[in-house]
């Protein structure tokens, strides 16, 4: 597309045709947030065959395929209201965000799954004071008394001589395995020409000069096979080196351990599940807090937006209808109905001229439908760019 002066010199680079129309999208006003210049316009146009002069459905193209939240959408654009809209849809948005971030972290157990609900959480303390009745008569038990801080020093060094434990297992396994990488290298060669010679005292009719062939490519074959082996050698002492160094390690935490009672196993094993369950209980309803709390804070964002929408529809139905109202008026005189658009929510609406179902009305009533909202529309640009108020109706 050429870029020219009123005597139609060309003074610029070709424009693509996005270029074009981002021009005029800034020429008319219709940069606006939410919708494309392309589709808030064509709407507009009713053509024969182009499938957007549904009388019934004239906020929406495609013989009213289009979705009516769409539609609708394109109406919160044009009386600028979407960027509104959008700050209490964000708002829901990051509620719903912050949920599902909580989801996943319990789904992946990085935080504990929290109650189902109130019911649940009553009984949960009521478990918990049961239980915690148990661990106590438990310690009660032992002549002596129990410090909870030993019982959980008892657990830990337990784990530690487990994992000590594997770690010697795995150091003995690898040092197996080293030994007969060792026999393999030492004693692997094959006979030599010494050794060849040697047999001959024996076999005299022996065929030496083929056993020497022989003796070559088992050479050739073993000066492969040492250096596989001696690589592997290499890799096992790492790892027996890798294994001693955590074994070192676990004594080490072992021995910062404090020291405690001397506990039975059956004593450890009783207290442990008891304080377990007790902690998996408060665990789980102080998880219901939170969780409550992004309900009721996603709740509340969902009731704000609502009530937003809903307000900002009921100013644009009224403007529109009003609108209608003034052109209804100058074109019938006041003799016909004017057309009525009720938007029932962000999804939904209904357009229809009351007490008349007529075609001819239908249509009349659609071409109000679009001159009312070219109107409002060029009525808010005005006031727009020259800081007047945006709902004074006004008819041209």
């Amino acid at each position: 597309m050429l870029v020219v002066n009123e005597n139609r010199d060309i003074i610029a680079q070709p424009w693509e045709i996005g270029q074009f129309t981002t021009w005029l999208t800034q020429q008319y006003g219709m940069d606006l947030p939410g919708v494309s210049f392309r589709n808030t316009l064509s709407r507009f146009f009713r053509i024969y065959g182009k499938n957007n002069h549904n009388e019934l459905k004239p906020l929406q193209t495609r013989s009213g395929e289009e979705s009516q939240r769409d539609a609708i959408n394109i109406l919160l654009a044009l009386f600028e209201y979407y960027k509104s809209i959008e700050e209490f849809k964000n708002q829901l948005q990051n509620a719903d965000e912050r949920i599902s971030a909580f989801r996943a972290a319990r789904r992946y157990e990085f935080i504990p799954s929290a109650v189902d609900g109130l019911t649940k959480y009553k009984a949960n303390i009521v478990e918990i004071a049961k239980l915690e009745h148990e661990r106590n008569k438990l310690a009660q038990s032992d002549e002596t008394s129990v410090d909870p801080v030993e019982v959980e020093n008892a657990n830990e060094r337990n784990a530690l001589k487990l994992q000590l434990t594997d770690i010697r297992r795995a150091i003995k396994a690898k040092k197996d395995e080293l030994h007969l990488l060792d026999l393999n290298l030492r004693h692997g060669a094959y006979p030599t020409e010494a050794d060849l010679a040697a047999l001959h005292e024996f076999f005299p009719n022996a065929d030496l000069e083929k056993l020497v062939d022989i003796e070559k490519f088992h050479t050739k074959i073993q000066t492969i096979l040492s250096e596989e082996l001696e690589e592997a050698k290499i890799e096992v002492e790492r790892q027996i080196e890798e294994f001693e160094v955590a074994e070192r390690d676990l004594f080490s935490h072992m021995d910062s351990i404090p020291t405690s009672k001397a506990f039975t196993d059956e004593f450890l094993d009783a207290y442990t599940s008891l304080d377990r369950r007790i902690n998996k209980l408060k665990d789980e309803n102080e998880a219901f807090d939170p969780r409550n709390r992004l309900q009721n804070e996603k709740k509340q964002a969902s009731n704000r937006y609502h009530e937003q929408i809903e307000n900002v529809l009921t100013d644009i139905e009224i403007a529109i209808n009003t609108q209608m109202e003034v052109i209804n008026d100058e074109i019938t005189g006041g003799e016909y109905n004017a057309p009525k658009l009720t938007l029932n929510a962000y999804n939904s609406y209904t357009f229809e001229t009351p007490k008349d179902k007529g075609t001819g009305t239908n249509h009349r009533s659609m071409i109000i439908y679009d001159l009312a909202v070219q109107v409002r529309a060029s009525f808010i640009e005005f006031s727009r760019k020259n800081g007047r108020s945006r709902w004074v109706i006004r008819a041209r």
